[in-house]
């Protein structure tokens, strides 16, 4: 049973390729088209997906795509009507309606050959993304995001194949797009910057006025006060004068962050965890599960991710590594095999599913380059010497990852110890703000001594560095003494690597990134990963066991 699930006409097109179950292909097409966070018909990563596989679409026995987009059409005509004429920016902000209703027509022509086709409703398709993803038979499911055909936020009860809808809450009540407002007047890019936002907001104090002002727009149940909001008729902001009333006038991007800026980002991630604690509560109380998962745009904040244990009754958490809309496309394949065939997903066991480039296409790309390489018998030792000298090396190693996180294979290393590297990396290499905080990539088998709370192979959820670590890991550990950690298994090559940086520092992490500058994708390939090489202040690059440095000139002080 061969399914391909896809999404696109909105944000992080992408497709996903499932043989019998088992995801073995998935990319985002702006891995592919290097426009960050395209929604394009995703042509090339659903070329790409079945190239991998050496298939092609005649081999397909199912096609998902990831909305149902007559569901909620009367709401959202009704929506446009009501906001006339500026109604009409929104109904281009929240997705192109008339492309998603004709998609089966437009994959016909483009690749002669129209299977077997399900429209899969968007908040199933994250649902089933999160629950089968997780392994768990018995799991209860939030879905919090921008919107969906209509939904905005659901909670379900997954058991097995059957899934439950238990509560659902619809557009304009939304809490991405109540962030997305939240972080515009913060005088960063909505849907984009949400994740800059959530790290300044550790930053900020209680502000018990700004507190008052989000429970007023806000309620616990997820419903907004409209007042507030200009999104819901198309306005050309997602807030309204009431909210600049409030709190002064939008910061402008080339403004500096004030003390001001910090407050209300702390009130603002404060309101967005206390109305999804809400929800998570009703929620067991509706199911009485052990464990939950989460999926949606809203599960990448991690600071909220971090906190559900302690402030829910479940004991156990998953949140899709992709929750964002790319990682419908998984739901979606996986929703398609199971009506066409009964077929039951596979647990998700890694995020290695993309492009992956051989010894001679890497040697090739190095060469196209102008420069030369070296093939280091002990090259883990060799990295983490590098580390350990200061270097911040460029580690390209196997398939590239599917979803927002660089998790060892697309990534930028660093030693986590010294305070300076974070301003380094922030400022010479990423090009980015410098409040925003790194990852570690942990060992697994250390985590739990080093930090306080529940850590993922996945990088999604911020916990408590123990206090007597953090001054020794200053360029890992956020302002409020917190981290983001991806727990590493040591049989891995990148686990490899840190066991050596271990070994030499006796701290077992290293600082993670994602290999990308600010406003472009994470690298995909070789050559995208020289061009970084050459265009920042990275000093050597490890290309798939080749160590690649700059011109004579240019070189690290450790090569």
């Amino acid at each position: 049973m061969l399914s391909l699930g896809f999404n696109c006409y909105m944000r992080d097109a992408a497709a996903a390729l499932v043989r019998d179950g088992e995801v073995i292909a998935a990319v985002e097409e702006e891995r592919l088209s290097r426009v960050k966070s395209t929604g394009v018909f995703p042509e090339q990563a659903i070329r790409w997906c079945l190239s991998d596989a050496g298939v092609d679409v005649h081999d397909l026995d199912a096609v998902a795509f990831n909305m149902r987009p007559w569901q909620g059409l009367s709401r959202r005509i009704g929506h446009v009507i009501t906001g006339l004429p500026s109604s009409l920016a929104f109904a281009g902000r929240g997705g192109d309606w008339a492309k998603m209703s004709t998609v089966p027509l437009h994959f016909g022509r483009r690749f002669g050959r129209m299977p077997p086709w399900h429209f899969v409703p968007h908040h199933e398709a994250h649902a089933a993304s999160a629950a089968w993803a997780s392994g768990w038979e018995d799991v209860a499911v939030l879905v919090a995001d921008g919107s969906g055909e209509i939904a905005s936020t659901t909670t379900w009860h997954a058991r097995g194949r059957r899934f439950d809808l238990l509560e659902q809450v619809d557009f304009p009540n939304s809490l991405g797009y109540f962030y997305s407002a939240l972080t515009e007047w913060l005088g960063f890019k909505p849907a984009s910057d949400e994740g800059t936002v959530m790290g300044l907001s550790s930053y900020g104090s209680p502000n018990r006025r700004f507190l008052g002002h989000f429970e007023t727009m806000l309620d616990l149940s997820g419903h907004i006060a409209p007042a507030w909001f200009r999104f819901q008729d198309g306005g050309a902001a997602y807030f309204s004068s009431r909210w600049t009333a409030a709190f002064g006038p939008a910061r402008r991007p080339d403004q500096p962050v004030t003390a001001l800026h910090r407050d209300v980002a702390y009130a603002g991630q404060r309101r967005l965890e206390e109305v999804l604690f809400a929800a998570l509560r009703r929620l067991h109380a509706r199911t009485g599960c052990r464990r939950v998962a989460l999926a949606g745009g809203v599960a990448l904040n991690s600071v909220a991710n971090g906190r559900i244990l302690a402030e829910t009754p479940f004991d156990e958490l998953f949140v899709q590594p992709a929750p964002h809309d790319a990682g419908t496309a998984l739901g979606a394949a996986w929703v398609a095999g199971l009506k066409s065939a009964g077929v039951m997903p596979t647990p998700l066991a890694h995020m290695a599913l993309g492009p992956a480039y051989d010894r001679g296409y890497c040697a090739a790309a190095v060469m196209r380059a102008g420069l030369t390489f070296s093939e280091p018998r002990d090259l883990e030792v060799g990295a983490a010497t590098d580390l350990t000298s200061g270097a911040i090396v460029g580690w390209f190693e196997g398939r590239a990852e599917f979803g927002p996180r660089a998790l060892g294979h697309r990534s930028i290393l660093a030693d986590p110890r010294p305070r300076e590297m974070m301003d380094r990396v922030n400022g010479a290499v990423k090009g980015r703000e410098p409040f925003r905080p790194f990852a570690p990539s942990v060992l697994e088998e250390h985590a739990a001594a080093w930090f306080d709370g529940p850590c993922t192979p996945f990088m999604t959820t911020v916990v408590p560095v123990r206090h007597e670590r953090r001054g020794t890991i200053a360029s890992v550990t956020h302002v409020d003494g917190t981290a983001r950690p991806q727990t590493v298994s040591a049989a891995t090559p990148y686990g490899r690597l840190i066991t050596e940086f271990y070994e030499q520092t006796g701290v077992p992490m290293v600082l993670n990134t994602s290999f990308n500058v600010k406003g472009e994708p994470i690298v995909c390939t070789p050559d995208e990963a020289i061009r970084d090489l050459l265009t920042t202040s990275i000093d050597v690059l490890y290309l798939n066991r080749m160590r690649v440095v700059k011109p004579h000139g240019e070189r690290s002080p450790v090569s």
